[in-house]
């Protein structure tokens, strides 16, 4: 007995038959008919080769898992089966074999199908025996602890109860909720709504629910038969808060399912927050967890629950999802970023001002060496850092008198200036900065044991800081920042303020340098003036300066004497030797330092 199936026969052959099957209605892209008939023909081709009927027993088994599984619906089942034989006894008749092997494979197809259909058969039986059942419990009224108090009043343990439209009012309840709250709020709202049951502990103090195992075993059964799911307790180990539960028609998972949705995710949100509640009430514990791990409503078999601490639930390889924002946290979480974001821009403008104001005054001291203006422009500078409420002032030292003297100021009186124009080292909040060469802040001035009383009562300063200005480990003066409100000087601020103060006093010490050497160059200069001697500098062979002796000496002017080569005033012979003078040169090494020679008056008159 042989029945030869090529692929592209069986593809044909498969084609066939879901025509057959929406013969006159609308093919649905996700019913996917084409995997039954599939698995059918490789199940009977299977059966042919070990010439085994009974193989098309596993076909009836996937069928009713499917009805099971709401895949499909039985009369569906059983229409696959006859189109699939149908189909089968047709490409048997149409093949050119002999008469007794073409009746021999007919008779076995009858045959198998015959088999498939009595096994599918008795599984129908079975289920609507077990339907019947449950219908006679509820007929009965054996769900547990259940009294009718009065007409619209179910009691249930001590808890008022409602029957509730499951795929119309919860489904449609909870669509709004992610509607109008997104989907985080939905399962929050949903978990909180199962963990804020009032039942387990209602019955626990009525004395109806024990604190035990059985109490626990009592409490799942009863939300069993109220309707919620065929809720089975697989595993529970009461004394460590834990328990494993399944479920294969959770009322939630039942109704994402029946809307023909596949999740991606869990969706009992409810109930793991009912059985969480019964686990804590029972059990009297308040660290305990409940997750689903596995769920109908994303394909599995069944649904699957499991309680218990996080510590144990991680040990035992439990995955705990972490619950996402609600709007409300959200919102919280979106107002505390644009709090940062403010504080975060308003910490860049900060840095950004004082860089400039930093790199402003660096320039300042590279373009000019006038100490007055070097000053005011810091001080200018500093209170765009530091603010226009705050007051500024510049001591420099005195190093003869050992004493510092007000130089510069934005914020002070004519009458604060007069009273501390000078201090002394060591004097007050500024000259203990400078004694120490350390910053100094103290944001209660007033109470400061060596605050200057003028300080206080004049310039009514709440808050002080000085820093000493430092110039190659040298104080050159102070610089003072203060406050007429209570303030307080963070580590940043005291910092900054050492670092810019650092750049000022640079800048202090080259412009009393500058000032040193112009004051030289001017005794100098009055030096050379008044001598009776002929005396001239040059640079480069070139006259740079010549004293009013020299010029009366060769009759020439200044003008006409600057910038002219040395050599013209003085006799050729004697050139080499003046050549010969070097700055490092001595009369020791034979050099000669002075000569003489006769000098060339303007009209050419030799002297």
């Amino acid at each position: 007995m042989s029945l030869v199936l090529s692929l592209n026969n069986q593809k044909k052959l498969i084609e066939s038959c879901v025509s057959a099957y929406y013969s006159g209605q609308p093919r649905k892209k996700k019913a996917k008919i084409e995997d039954w008939f599939e698995l059918g023909l490789e199940l009977f081709r299977e059966g042919i080769r070990n010439n085994n009927p009974n193989t098309l027993g596993k076909f009836a088994e996937s069928l009713f898992k499917g009805v099971g599984e709401r895949k499909l619906k039985f009369k569906q089942a059983v229409r696959i089966i006859h189109i699939l034989k149908n189909h089968l006894m047709e490409l048997v008749l149409n093949q050119d074999n002999r008469w007794s092997e073409t009746k021999g494979i007919t008779k076995w197809i009858d045959q198998s199908f015959a088999l498939v259909l009595e096994n599918i058969s008795c599984r129908l039986q079975e289920l609507i025996k077990k339907q019947e059942r449950r219908i006679g419990e509820l007929e009965r009224k054996i769900i547990k602890f259940t009294s009718k108090k009065s007409r619209g009043w179910v009691d249930v343990g001590g808890t008022r109860m409602c029957l509730f439209d499951i795929p119309g009012g919860w489904f449609r309840m909870g669509m709004i909720i992610n509607l109008l709250a997104g989907d985080e709020t939905y399962r929050r709202v949903m978990f909180e709504m199962g963990l804020a049951e009032t039942f387990t502990q209602r019955a626990t103090e009525g004395g109806v629910l024990k604190h035990s195992a059985k109490g626990f075993y009592e409490a799942v059964d009863t939300f069993s038969e109220a309707g919620f799911g065929d809720f089975i307790v697989e595993e529970l180990e009461f004394s460590k808060g834990y328990a494993r539960i399944t479920c294969q028609d959770t009322f939630e998972g039942w109704v994402f399912c029946s809307h023909h949705k596949i999740s991606t995710e869990p969706v009992c949100y409810y109930s793991a927050g009912v059985l969480l509640s019964f686990m804590q009430h029972i059990t009297e514990r308040t660290d305990l967890t409940c997750t689903e791990t596995k769920c109908i409503a994303k394909g599995d078999e069944f649904c699957e629950f499991v309680i218990g601490t996080k510590e144990d639930l991680q040990s035992k390889g439990v995955y705990l999802r972490e619950w996402g924002m609600t709007i409300k946290e959200r919102a919280e979480y979106l107002e505390n970023l644009l709090e940062e974001k403010q504080r975060v821009e308003k910490e860049l403008t900060r840095k950004y001002t004082e860089l400039t104001a930093l790199n402003n005054i660096a320039a300042r001291i590279n373009q000019s060496l006038d100490l007055k203006e070097i000053l005011n422009f810091a001080i200018n500078e500093l209170q765009k850092i530091v603010g226009e409420e705050k007051v500024i002032c510049i001591y420099l030292l005195d190093s003869q008198k050992n004493e510092l003297v007000f130089t510069a100021q934005k914020g002070y009186s004519e009458e604060f200036f007069r009273r501390l124009s000078r201090l002394k080292i060591d004097e007050g909040l500024l000259g203990k900065a400078v004694k120490a060469k350390t910053p100094i802040a103290y944001d209660d001035y007033p109470s400061y044991p060596q605050a200057l009383k003028a300080v206080v009562e004049e310039a009514n300063i709440k808050s002080a800081m000085s820093v000493p200005l430092i110039a190659k480990n040298r104080i050159v003066g102070a610089l003072s920042i203060a406050s007429k409100t209570p303030y307080h000087f963070t580590a940043e601020e005291i910092n900054l303020m050492t670092l810019i103060g650092n750049h000022i006093g640079v800048a202090i010490e080259n412009a009393q340098l500058l000032e040193e050497v112009k004051e030289s160059e001017k005794k100098y200069r009055t030096l050379v003036e008044e001598i009776n001697d002929g005396y001239v500098m040059s640079q480069n062979g070139k006259i740079v300066f010549a004293n009013q002796a020299f010029l009366k000496m060769y009759g020439y002017t200044e003008e006409e004497v600057l910038g002219c080569s040395v050599q013209e005033f003085f006799p050729c012979n004697k050139c080499e030797q003046m050549g010969e003078i070097s700055p490092d040169a001595s009369p020791i090494e034979g050099t000669p330092i002075q000569f003489e020679f006769l000098r060339k008056y303007r009209n050419g008159t030799k002297l």
